[in-house]
């Protein structure tokens, strides 16, 4: 197989076609390496957009969520139906936002129990109230103690988006 190679390109202008096949091969490899580089580079950043666009969404989704569902506690009855399927909404939402957290934004913080451990005690002292229960009613959580314990958790994880957002873009 050498002596063939040797023989193939013994003269000069074989010689310099062989070398002009190999510089045109590795600028060619080197220009797929490139521009798959780039297109990953530029996928992912899209991927991470998607997914931002994602977390804001459904973090001003679970606000609102979140002032309904104490607004109905504080004004209806805690077994209302729709009380209790927005209550079931609202930890599908906040499984959602720690799920994209965890995966895509590892720089961002969120504690789902914070604001759920909020609606559970308002939920569950409305209930203690409607079977009239005897319970310490000092204890309770007033409506503007909880709905700003549910804006400081949500106006931290909101700046921390909006702070992901300035970077990726």
């Amino acid at each position: 197989m050498i002596a063939w190679f040797q023989k193939t390109f013994e003269t000069a202008a074989q010689q310099a076609t062989l070398f002009s096949i190999l510089v045109s091969t590795c600028l060619a490899i080197f220009l797929l390496l490139l521009n798959q580089w780039f297109n990953s580079r530029k996928d992912i950043k899209n991927l991470k957009v998607t997914k931002l666009e994602e977390l804001a969404s459904a973090t001003y989704a679970y606000e609102r969520l979140c002032f309904d569902i104490l607004s109905r506690l504080y004004n209806n009855s805690p077994s209302d139906q729709i009380t209790l399927d927005k209550m079931a909404d609202s930890v599908e939402l906040s499984d959602k936002i720690e799920m994209l957290v965890t995966l895509y934004f590892p720089s961002i913080t969120f504690d789902p129990k914070s604001t759920q451990t909020t609606l559970l005690k308002v939920h569950h002292q409305f209930d203690m109230v409607e079977i009239n229960n005897k319970s310490d009613r000092s204890s309770y959580e007033s409506y503007e103690n909880s709905t700003n314990t549910v804006k400081e958790v949500l106006s931290t994880l909101k700046s921390l988006v909006k702070y992901e957002m300035s970077k990726n873009t």
